[in-house]
């Protein structure tokens, strides 16, 4: 009768203990459906393997939906203490500029950056810029802009007295010809100005001499070389001064329009011509004098910025036809490339200290400012459409159900084994009251 007392607890806990230890094995076991010939067991396979999707599904409601839902997520991202290590990180980041010893070309070789690939970026931009489409968009702003900048400049003492000085200094220094100064395009129509301006002389002197003016001229000189002495005086009154000035007009106008004439001044306006291309800028400056120099160096700034020529120059057909052009092109590709090359020799130390401390702090402070401002409704956007429920759904059901097992396992190992011996402690408990319970009935 006493043993009962003993086994009867006994078997309790055993079973218990079994009971719990199955249950939560068929959390997960059997992996698949069991079958005896035609008939499945029941609760094959385990409450997980049966229910994967419908639990990944859950789980991924409520981790995307609730724990790391996308408005969460962006007001975490700009939280104080976020924002403090960002700002942290910049100021590491600062610190590492202002002490690095290496070039801005050491960065881009760093960051996988070749010469072909930046000449891609050069002319991608190129493409960009000179695009009719660019223009289209851009062309009426840029047209105020040019104007007002022109403007400004015109009236600004300091910007004009300094492109004088650069101007008059420069012809001072330059020690080449003109025809070595001057580009090949200006070289190449120096024979068509030879023959205008050869050609304009003539054409002086042919209207002149058609002039009644002309024939008074000459007999004005005929008249007083005849005054002088009695014997020209003599001579004078014999002859018809009039009829004289008349046919020497004649004779000089047909003499201008022989061809050799005209060869001949062709000629010697060429020589004067290239003997000017041949002398130093300064040299032929010096002949004008230094003041008249400068007046015709304020004349022409006047002129470049005179709202007549900025009006001229911002006409919105020009400028479209001047940025879409594939000379503008090649000139702004050679700028981008040469600017390009030069930069990436450049220390980062020196791109530090060129910017300023000051300066770099009030861009990490623009920074962290606009992060703050933009970073929610941008990370907002960006998770929702990374769709993080879908993501962690779809990564649930990827896991192999043995690793998901061992995963579960692992974590709640001790866990498990609590509830596994709770199980058989009640098992126990319960076979000690049965028999005690008996007893007190009987």
């Amino acid at each position: 009768m006493e043993l009962i007392y003993i086994i009867s607890p006994i078997v309790g806990a055993v079973i218990g203990y079994l009971t719990n230890w199955i249950a939560i094995k068929m959390l997960f076991r059997p992996l698949k459906k069991i079958y005896i010939g035609p008939i499945a067991l029941p609760f094959t396979p385990g409450l997980i393997p049966k229910e994967r999707q419908r639990i990944a599904r859950s789980i991924a409601d409520a981790v995307g939906q609730n724990l790391l839902s996308p408005d969460l997520l962006a007001s975490e991202a700009v939280s104080e203490d976020k924002l403090h290590l960002i700002e942290g990180f910049l100021d590491k980041k600062l610190i590492d500029l202002k002490t690095s010893d290496k070039t801005l070309g050491d960065v881009l070789e760093l960051l996988g950056v070749t010469d072909t690939g930046l000449d891609r970026v050069i002319a991608v931009l190129v493409q960009k810029v000179t695009a009719k489409e660019f223009a289209d968009q851009y062309i009426d702003d840029l047209t105020s802009w040019v104007k007002g900048l022109g403007t400004k400049l015109g009236e600004s003492e300091a910007v004009t007295g300094t492109i004088a000085s650069a101007v008059t200094n420069s012809i001072a220094r330059e020690d080449r010809s003109l025809k070595e100064v001057l580009p090949g395009e200006v070289l190449e129509k120096v024979p068509s100005w030879t023959d205008s301006i050869s050609q304009s002389i003539l054409k002086s002197i042919e209207d002149y001499l058609g002039k009644p003016s002309a024939e008074e001229l000459f007999k004005k000189h005929i008249d007083g070389f005849l005054a002088k002495g009695p014997l020209r005086n003599l001579l004078g009154m014999l002859l018809d001064t009039s009829l004289i000035s008349r046919q020497l007009v004649g004779t000089v106008l047909q003499l201008v329009k022989d061809p050799e004439t005209k060869l001949q001044v062709f000629s010697a306006v060429e020589s004067g011509i290239n003997e000017l291309l041949e002398k130093k800028p300064q040299e032929v400056l010096a002949a004008f004098g230094e003041g008249e120099v400068d007046k015709a160096v304020s004349s022409g700034l006047k002129l470049l910025f005179s709202e007549r020529t900025v009006d001229a120059f911002c006409r919105r057909e020009y400028l479209e036809k001047l940025i879409t052009s594939p000379e503008i092109g090649e000139k702004i590709a050679v700028a981008l490339k040469h600017a390009a090359t030069k930069a990436k020799g450049m220390r980062i130390q020196s791109i530090y200290r060129l910017y300023g401390d000051g300066n770099w702090q009030e861009l990490k402070k623009k920074v962290l400012s606009v992060y703050k401002k933009k970073a929610p409704d941008l990370l907002v956007r960006v998770f929702s459409e990374f769709n993080l429920t879908k993501i962690i759904e779809d990564k649930i059901n990827t896991f192999d159900l043995l690793e998901l097992e061992n995963l579960i396992f692992g974590i709640s190992k001790r866990e498990l084994g609590a509830i596994t011996w709770l199980g058989g402690l009640l098992g126990f408990l319960m076979g000690l009251l049965t028999p005690l319970i008996n007893a007190l009935l009987l």
